[in-house]
């Protein structure tokens, strides 16, 4: 098989569902290791906005990840939530529809592209109840809650601080799993299911920060590790929907940054004030 078609097929792949991880399975209907094997997309020669910083890691298989680390001051951004099932979008589709200065995927949603954890925003009420307390506790369960009050940005893990719901001036969603928590990796298992990620973290002092793969895919114990050892010492990060979810898009004074997605029916906005 050519190249350019083996691309085109992986690509199509890529596409199909929302957060889908990519396994080392050999079944016809899972993408494996090998394919997976830097055939994500690539756009390293996109200039980074300024602030913004590109690494990579490699892993002993052959793979090969880059990561952009955003940092996001919390005084300089105004936050929201928009979700709309009826009509799923590109994140650069959203970007233009909120006309908002950055745009990335959010929560987790069902076949339906309604969210499938608690989710609210300022239009309406949350579909899905606010977890109870001994829920909350569950690390298993969507322990990691991400808030917005008069559009500032704020991350917790519920298991060592239980909320009580968030109140009708406030956004909110629930995803999982936290990767770090008191600047500790969470995840202690390696499920070996390799996939796009986007997460959202914190240093100590409260600052916000965007962590997003431009390329390449891992587990979710591979990006806990890796989050563990960086130097802004994350305090808390927790993994947003990913796979082909996974999505960035950014325009602020002639500067253009994107990360392409497939369609998704909710993102969170950020526009500087």
């Amino acid at each position: 098989m050519k190249r350019a078609t083996l691309g085109l097929m992986l690509f199509g792949l890529l596409l199909l569902g929302a957060g889908c991880s990519v396994s080392q399975s050999k079944s016809s209907n899972q993408i494996t290791l090998g394919q997976v094997i830097n055939e994500q997309p690539k756009n390293v020669e996109q200039k980074l906005p300024d602030g913004w910083q590109r690494r990579s890691v490699s892993y002993k298989d052959g793979r090969n990840v880059s990561w952009i680390i955003a940092p996001m001051d919390k005084n300089d951004w105004q936050w929201s939530l928009a979700n709309d099932p009826s009509n799923p979008q590109t994140v650069p589709g959203w970007r233009n529809t909120a006309t908002a200065n950055l745009v990335i995927n959010a929560a987790y949603f069902d076949e339906k592209y309604q969210p499938a954890g608690y989710f609210k925003d300022l239009e309406s009420k949350s579909s899905k109840p606010w977890p109870d307390k001994k829920s909350q506790a569950d690390p298993k369960s969507y322990s990691g809650l991400i808030k917005i009050k008069d559009g500032r940005l704020e991350i917790m893990h519920l298991v060592n601080s239980q909320q009580d719901e968030p109140k009708n001036n406030e956004q909110a969603f629930l995803t999982y799993p936290t990767l770090i928590s008191n600047g500790k990796p969470v995840i202690k298992d390696d499920s070996q299911k390799y996939a796009r990620r986007t997460i959202l973290a914190q240093d100590q002092s409260g600052k916000p920060y965007i962590v997003i793969t431009e390329s390449g895919a891992l587990s979710l114990f591979e990006a806990a590790q890796w989050l563990a050892t960086q130097p802004e010492n994350f305090d808390v990060a927790v993994n947003l929907d990913g796979g082909p979810s996974t999505g960035l898009s950014y325009e602020l004074n002639g500067t253009e940054f994107e990360i392409p997605s497939a369609p998704i029916p909710n993102v969170l906005t950020a526009n500087l004030k």
